[in-house]
């Protein structure tokens, strides 16, 4: 069962921790997302957008390194459950709708499947939460070589998202030559 749990823990820091990189690879595109599906006041939108992809990141951090267990993964069941009332909602109002659940990197249209695999994720979060309550807790020296895999993944995205970032810019700023003397660029 202790390995359940820890799969669980494993597969939900990398849903937050790449849901969370993905948001804040591209913010604009997020806060234009929740500007247009209106579920939220018009003055919060932006301080949600700049701040919610860091509070994922920040739980899945808290999941791996099981800070606070049983609260953490309390919040991650009742952020779960919010992820699947959001798709119904957006179902009902847009049919076909992007949930914006990996921000711009991955369009998923809201439809009957994404609320069954929402449902099964809040099911298995909540039941991770009632685990965690009733399972003790891994060692920190059996826990340890999870972290540093974590943080060398979670470094590598991040380092990665900073280097398309970067080209992308750099491709934006680059003249565009025409005609039969145009150089190509490498």
């Amino acid at each position: 069962m202790t390995l359940v749990v820890l799969a669980l823990n494993l597969y939900f820091a990398a849903v937050l921790s790449v849901s969370g990189l993905a948001k804040l690879d591209q913010l604009d595109a997020f806060e234009s997302l929740l500007q247009r599906y209106r579920l939220l006041p018009a003055w919060v939108i932006a301080g949600t957008a700049r701040i919610f992809p860091w509070v994922e990141i920040a739980l899945a951090v808290a999941v791996v390194t099981e800070m606070a267990r049983l609260a953490t993964a309390t919040l991650v069941a009742v952020l779960f459950t919010v992820f699947l009332v959001i798709k119904i909602v957006l179902l009902r109002m847009h049919d076909g709708a992007d949930c914006g659940c990996f921000g711009a990197a991955q369009q998923q249209s809201v439809d009957g499947v994404s609320i069954a695999t929402a449902t099964l994720l809040a099911l298995f979060a909540w039941f991770d939460a009632w685990s965690t309550a009733h399972i003790p807790a891994l060692s920190w020296r059996e826990r340890l070589p999870i972290i540093l895999l974590f943080g060398c993944i979670g470094s590598w995205v991040a380092w990665r998202g900073m280097l398309r970032r970067r080209f992308r810019h750099s491709i934006m700023q680059r003249p565009i030559a025409r005609g039969p003397f145009r150089r190509i660029h490498s």
